[in-house]
């Protein structure tokens, strides 16, 4: 299940969504409780960083832009019968006024596991990566 939110402002917004993981089961039924809850899902944010006319047109980049995704890989648990997943989170930063080239991405990799019990493993991922720097948090 995702829940976002969104904000917009003059020369700018951004979104993010995160996910909370719960299991199916057989006959259209699910699990009382997520599996793994909290977990940054995506983010994109631009502000604007050209104020005057000679910025706009000398400036190289107009804006100061975030941008991550989570990728999941399943690998066996410790609990028989079960999977946990590796969460890799990729985020890019491309700073305002200045060239394509100061982009830079940040990786960070946590192992969410799945058994009961372990819901709260997506703020391990959530307190390790910048997520678009959302001031709603």
């Amino acid at each position: 299940m995702l829940s976002q939110w969104h904000e917009a402002y003059s020369g700018g917004g951004g979104s993010w969504q995160y996910a909370d993981f719960v299991e199916l089961k057989p006959g259209s039924k699910h699990a009382e409780e997520a599996s793994v809850a909290g977990v940054p899902f995506s983010c994109g944010k631009s502000i604007r960083a050209c104020f005057s006319e000679q910025e706009y047109q000398h400036s190289p980049h107009c804006s100061e832009d975030f941008d991550g995704v989570l990728h999941l890989r399943f690998v066996p648990s410790d609990s028989p019968d079960r999977y946990d997943w590796v969460a890799t989170w990729n985020e890019t930063h491309w700073p305002g006024l200045k060239p394509k080239k100061a982009t830079t991405t940040e990786v960070k990799t946590v192992r969410l596991h799945t058994a009961m019990g372990h819901a709260g493993d997506g703020k391990l991922l959530d307190d390790a990566v910048p997520f678009c720097e959302p001031i709603n948090r």
